[in-house]
């Protein structure tokens, strides 16, 4: 691994060694993201984090903890409540929207609830 600097080296004034957990998550262009991170978790939390975690399910712990961080800075107070309570009303509108789709299914008659396949005549090939 060729790496000259990550963000969490950079911003501790160090020389990025090629054993970081952290520098293939944090490159010098993520710095920003990294601030917001740290300032949120701290550095020791996301590497406890990082190491407790597979290295295959690192990449999508990683992006968790931005985005807390960046919720977190645009809204300290309430930070993820914003997203919970969007999330929870897109549920309730698909549980409305399956009642609804289940009730007009229930009105059709039986001929027209048969799948396509069945209702639509295919002539047969047959091999000589």
């Amino acid at each position: 691994m060729n790496i000259k600097s990550c963000a969490v080296c950079r911003f501790k004034r160090k020389r990025c060694s090629e054993t970081s957990i952290m520098a293939p998550y944090f490159p010098i262009s993520r710095t920003a993201e990294y601030h917001k991170s740290q300032n949120v978790s701290g550095v020791t939390n996301i590497v406890k984090m990082l190491a407790a975690v597979s290295p295959h399910d690192r990449g999508a712990t990683v992006e968790s903890i931005i985005m807390d961080g960046t919720v977190s800075y645009k809204d300290p107070v309430l930070r993820t409540l914003e997203i919970v309570l969007d999330l929870r009303s897109q549920i309730h509108s698909l549980k409305n929207e399956i009642v609804t789709l289940r009730h007009k299914l229930a009105f059709l008659p039986e001929r027209e609830k048969q799948p396509l396949e069945a209702s639509v005549n295919i002539p047969q090939i047959v091999r000589v």
